[in-house]
């Protein structure tokens, strides 16, 4: 098991996982000959695809982090569970 900072067992890295959206952004952008100020605009959408991208992967990792030190709750824990006091 890793500590809180190590990657969780499965999970392939960000560059990995956000690939695609990754190759979108990298071919608007050379499309665009690298003019920041035409690619900025014009690849807008691709760029926020990207970052939800990375949010989604490390939202990901956090559950996975979590239920390796088995701290996902369970369906017993529910609110009629009884937990002692």
């Amino acid at each position: 098991m890793g500590g809180l900072l190590s990657t969780p067992e499965g999970l392939p890295t960000p560059a990995a996982f956000c690939e695609p959206e990754q190759k979108l952004v990298n071919k608007c952008m050379s499309d665009l000959n690298y003019d920041r100020e035409k690619y900025k605009i014009a690849c807008r959408d691709l760029f926020v695809s990207y970052r939800d991208c990375r949010q989604r992967w490390k939202d990901l990792k956090v559950e996975m982090q979590k239920a390796e030190l088995g701290m996902l709750s369970t369906e017993s824990d529910g609110p009629d569970s009884q937990k002692p006091k």
